[in-house]
């Protein structure tokens, strides 16, 4: 990572609301937006690599080799992730006009593809952990990454709806967190219908 994007990431972990503003002050361009969301796909999926190792080991009646499984991961960590990052950026916005957001779909984009950068120091400790693990079967050690890994999505979490707050203009900062709540609301209710369809 460069210097600048270093800085940059604690800059937001240590205001994210000011961080978030300074992101917006530099202009509304996509390919910025699009850099984001690839950069954070690319860190989870260097910091998955490792659990989805274990979860290969672990689960697969017939495990995949190392590539296969690597391969798999890509796929799902940078294609699919990404994409749902984009609908959720996109269920944020919807979400936001409830509490009477005043963004669009790109400062929702920009807030959440930026916010899931910023979480990067928290994830790629999970992965390294989760590596820790691996390398010396300790289930203590997978608990603690377990830890991480939950500490680390709750801390996003909290970025996410701090950054709203700027995305979307709200008056009220706890408006933030109704959206990212209600988001996810919204996100379950989608996924348990499709669960059902498919049944």
């Amino acid at each position: 990572m460069s210097t600048s994007l270093v800085s940059d990431i604690l800059h937001t972990w240590r205001s994210p609301r000011a961080a978030m503003h300074e992101q917006l002050a530099r202009g509304y361009e996509e390919p910025r937006a699009l850099m984001y969301v690839m950069l954070a796909g690319g860190l989870f999926f260097v910091a998955g690599i490792p659990r989805a190792i274990q979860g290969n080991m672990a689960q697969s009646a017939e495990p995949l080799d190392g590539s296969g499984v690597i391969i798999s991961w890509f796929i799902t960590s940078v294609v699919i992730v990404t994409l749902m990052r984009y609908f959720m950026a996109a269920v944020a916005r919807w979400s936001a006009k409830v509490f009477g957001g005043r963004g669009s779909y790109f400062t929702s984009r920009l807030g959440f593809f930026w916010m899931s950068v910023a979480i990067a120091p928290a994830i790629l400790l999970a992965g390294m952990v989760d590596f820790a693990a691996l390398m010396t079967g300790s289930a203590r050690i997978l608990y603690v990454a377990d830890i991480v890994n939950i500490a680390a999505q709750l801390m996003l979490l909290w970025l996410w709806s701090r950054g709203l707050v700027e995305t979307e203009g709200f008056e009220r900062p706890i408006y933030g967190l109704a959206t990212v709540i209600l988001s996810l609301i919204v996100l379950a209710g989608l996924i348990g219908g499709l669960v059902l369809l498919t049944v």
